[in-house]
């Protein structure tokens, strides 16, 4: 294939066009992994917290059943 200006003009008009739209896709797919991360994290922490919380409850529950015999 020779080159010409047509060919090189065409190359950059379809490079212009496709640029930002694999931007965006590789943009959307990282922000997706980071989006889908942090609710992972977000889940943990509520996860701990409420085994926590139920632990809390569960020696106060056996403090009291101690406190009774």
């Amino acid at each position: 294939m020779k080159l010409n200006s047509t060919n090189i003009t065409t190359v950059i008009a379809i490079a212009a066009i496709v640029s930002p739209v694999l931007v965006q896709i590789i943009k959307s797919f990282f922000d997706y992994r980071l989006s889908k991360r942090e609710f992972d994290l977000k889940q943990s922490i509520r996860d701990d917290n409420k085994r926590e919380r139920d632990n809390k409850i569960k020696n106060k529950t056996e403090n009291n059943m101690y406190m009774l015999y």
